[in-house]
């Protein structure tokens, strides 16, 4: 019967959640998105930025260092990338920031992979959409790394189901 409706994926994710501000701040925005597209994608996963696929299990946070990601951090430009909306910043010190933790995280992780329905680097992920539209800025000032467990139900390029459960989080700053 699965066949018949769509093609299930099971993955797992690292990522970086936000402070409480920022996290009603994202969600007023992909209501916002959601109601004037119709599109469920604006409200399928919680507000964060995914750093990390893995097709295997992540057996825990606890292994994992990094330096902390920059702090206060702006997201203020709505940006298109894989089909997905993203509010990302263009602060110099999240592009450098990116690039170490993610090589730290391809050696920890035997599988990663960054592809769609959820690209990772590129900032907060919205919902998938080919439009940006102006918003206002997020302010980030806490972080949180998070391991979830996401699964989505996709009928060709649509997703028609997704479940995600956060397995662990921990409070960075």
């Amino acid at each position: 019967m699965m066949e018949e409706n769509g093609k299930e994926s099971n993955h797992h994710l690292i990522s970086l959640g936000l402070s409480v501000q920022a996290t009603s701040a994202v969600q007023t925005l992909r209501t916002h998105l959601w109601r004037s597209t119709g599109d469920l994608s604006f409200q399928v996963l919680f507000p964060t930025i995914p750093l990390l696929w893995s097709l295997l299990p992540i057996r825990s946070l606890a292994d994992i260092h990094l330096e902390l990601p920059p702090t206060p951090l702006i997201f203020e430009e709505p940006v298109s990338s894989h089909g997905s909306l993203f509010l990302a910043t263009h602060a110099p010190d999240w592009s450098t920031w990116f690039a170490q933790t993610s090589t730290a995280y391809h050696r920890i992780v035997e599988e990663p992979y960054e592809q769609e329905p959820f690209p990772t680097g590129i900032g907060i992920y919205l919902g998938r959409s080919e439009h940006p539209e102006p918003c206002n800025p997020v302010v980030n000032n806490n972080w949180r790394l998070q391991l979830s467990q996401v699964s989505w139900i996709q009928r060709e390029a649509e997703i028609i189901h997704v479940r995600h459960t956060l397995v662990e989080e921990r409070h960075l700053v």
